[in-house]
């Protein structure tokens, strides 16, 4: 209900264009690159070079209390299935002209190329297990997809493109197209059943992007909302560079490094943004491996392993103690 001393609903105008070049590693443009960029307060853009390796990006300038700080990155799928990529950007569109001239983005070429596309025929009734090149697995149970058919096929397509980085979120690496058809017909809705994902991160990478293993989370992409939506519950090998983690909802995965602020407290277990007695019930009941009586979210741990166990339990109580 509108009332009158509302202020007026003002939508922002985009008024503004970025423009720049793309540059392979010899200096030369690179058509068709993708260009994706974020800002301070949450805009989101994306577009692609011309044949002269030139991009436009249309932006609304921030208002009084936003942002004008800008982030670039490109990206490029060569034909060898290579992935060269770029840096950030770092771009301030304060001002009034209309089109803000960024420095050239220069790709760089990355050591692996992406693994193969992988696709496979299953029946619904016996599921499937699917490991790609680069270890990455998806093992669908029995009896998860609703169907009349009695094959349906399992296509996992490993992306660096249209993979865009946000103020909450840095992919890392590639990302993973998983996608179930029946008849020619992707399947869309969630599944019956949970199906693991299992992820694999290179040290080296990480080294690379000055990333900790600790701070890796999974996470799918929403076209929706144009942002990573972070896995709530997922386990880590003992290097940290092995994710495995359970969903029912086929989509683009990928590993990020997520801003958790504001995703969970440490310590706070069961997300419910206090800290008491029910959260180290919890950690107590992961590490008996009990039923649990309520969701877990692993990124409240404190101990820096990635895993809800003793140490979460003893912060939960020590608050209690307080």
């Amino acid at each position: 209900m509108h009332m009158e001393d509302d202020p007026p609903l003002k939508l922002r105008s985009a008024d503004t264009f970025i423009a720049g070049t793309v540059l392979d590693e010899d200096g030369e443009p690179v058509p068709g690159a993708s260009v994706s960029g974020y800002s301070g307060d949450g805009q989101k853009t994306f577009g692609r070079t011309d044949e002269s390796g030139d991009y436009r990006l249309y932006v609304a300038r921030a208002g009084e209390n936003g942002s004008n700080a800008w982030t670039l990155r490109a990206v490029s799928e060569a034909g060898d299935s290579s992935w060269p990529r770029s840096d950030s950007l770092l771009l301030d569109i304060s001002g009034t002209d209309e089109t803000v001239i960024a420095e050239d983005i220069s790709l760089k070429p990355e050591d692996d190329p992406l693994p193969r596309a992988e696709i496979e025929e299953f029946s619904p009734e016996d599921g499937i297990s699917l490991t790609l090149s680069d270890g990455t697995r998806i093992q669908i149970p029995g009896n998860a997809v609703s169907t009349s058919e009695e094959t349906l096929k399992l296509i996992v397509t490993p992306l660096a493109e249209g993979l865009p980085d946000t103020a909450e979120s840095r992919v890392i690496a590639h990302g993973y197209d998983i996608t179930i058809y029946e008849s020619g017909r992707s399947l869309s809705g969630e599944l019956h059943k949970d199906i693991l994902i299992t992820l694999r991160c290179d040290a080296d990478d990480l080294e690379k992007a000055g990333i900790q293993a600790r701070d890796i989370r999974p996470a799918s992409f929403s076209e929706t909302s144009g942002s990573w939506l972070p896995a709530e519950n997922f386990t880590r090998d003992e290097t940290g560079l092995r994710i495995r983690f359970r969903t029912d909802h086929l989509s683009v995965w990928a590993l990020t490094d997520i801003v958790t602020e504001g995703l969970a407290e440490p310590g706070d277990i069961d997300g419910d943004e206090l800290l008491g007695l029910a959260d180290a019930i919890l950690a107590l009941q992961v590490c008996a491996d009990l039923p649990l009586s309520r969701d877990v979210y692993v990124i409240s741990e404190v101990s820096g392993d990635g895993r809800i166990g003793t140490a979460e339990a003893v912060f939960a109580l020590g608050k209690i103690a307080e």
